[in-house]
Parts: structure tokens; sequence; C-alpha cells
């Protein structure tokens, strides 16, 4: 994180490091203030609607010992 910063800063090149942990938390997101916020940042609108169309359109199946899931959910 340091040595991004630091190209960062030397480069003059704006940019954002988000450190949190959603990995198993997406759902939990609220897209449209997650969104502004990176605008807010910086982030191009077309990288911010990708991120945000990717989360929304997918479709999440278990996979267990016995095999996939029949039921998905999502999307």
């Amino acid at each position: 994180m340091v040595l991004t910063y630091g190209i960062l800063c030397q480069t003059k090149t704006p940019g954002v490091i988000c450190a949190n942990d959603t990995k198993s938390c997406y759902d939990l997101i609220v897209h449209s203030t997650v969104a502004l916020a990176m605008r807010r940042q910086g982030v191009p609108e077309g990288v911010a609607t990708c991120l945000f169309n990717t989360l929304q359109e997918a479709i999440h199946q278990v996979h267990t010992a016995y095999g996939d899931s029949e039921f998905t959910f999502g999307g």
C-alpha cells in the first residue's frame, strides 16, 4: 500500500485505496451511495458502472461436497 501511495504521489495520478473486507457482504452495499462516493473520488463513470452491473447481475450457486445446488439467487 505504501508503494501504491508513493507511485500515485510521484506520478500525480488521482487514486483511491479502499481498505475494507467486503468479500462476503456485497449484498449489503448500497450501490448508488458507493457509486457516488467513487465518482467524487475521481473514478470514471464507466468503471463504476461496470463494477456495479457485475455485482447486480451476479448469480450465486452453492457448491458442496455433494455437488452444486439446484437453487440460485441473485441477479
